[in-house]
């Protein structure tokens, strides 16, 4: 048991660290405010006016990839009208064939290049975190993680049984070491 506890840990030990490090980065920028450039100031819509944005990104995602499906729409109004900094954006992820995200301003349907440039380090530290730069292979990586990670604390927790079982028997009635 403690050598493939071994293997297994020192195997996923890399992709571990990557995803603990891009995750303890995305906690230390969301305990300073979050991805910075978001607006404050929002607006509200009514029902008939998120209607027709929908409508309009996705008329706008169909033109920019004729045929794709699209597997998630997101639609933000931070920092559009009542004094905001920009339009209502919308992120449309299309599956061609490995999933892609097209910005949209919302309200026209013209493409955003400066959300598509702004994605910054927050976004490099999520797909890097969620293993999107890896595709297909990025998402078995990160299941495979997942799986590893849970075996190796269960294994763990075995071999510190089997390590404390003998250490009682032979009279060190300690717990740690």
């Amino acid at each position: 048991m403690r050598r493939i506890h071994r293997w297994v840990s020192i195997i996923v030990g890399v992709f571990m660290i990557l995803i603990a490090a891009t995750g303890v980065a995305l906690q230390v920028e969301m305990m300073d405010g979050g991805p910075k450039g978001r607006p404050a100031a929002s607006r509200t819509l009514d029902d008939a006016q998120v209607h027709a944005m929908v409508d309009t990104l996705l008329a706008a995602a169909h033109a920019q990839a004729p045929g794709k499906p699209v597997v998630e729409l997101s639609l933000s109004v931070l920092g559009a009208g009542m004094g905001g900094a920009g339009p209502a954006r919308g992120v449309v992820a299309i599956a061609d064939p490995a999933p892609r995200q097209i910005y949209f301003d919302a309200d026209t349907g013209s493409p955003d290049v400066s959300a598509q440039e702004a994605r910054g380090l927050h976004f490099l530290l999520l797909d890097l975190h969620r293993a999107l730069k890896l595709g297909t292979a990025g998402t078995w990586i990160s299941v495979l993680c997942g799986l590893s990670l849970l075996f190796l604390g269960i294994s763990g927790l075995v071999i510190y049984g089997q390590m404390l079982g003998r250490r009682w028997k032979a009279g060190l009635r300690q717990p740690f070491w």
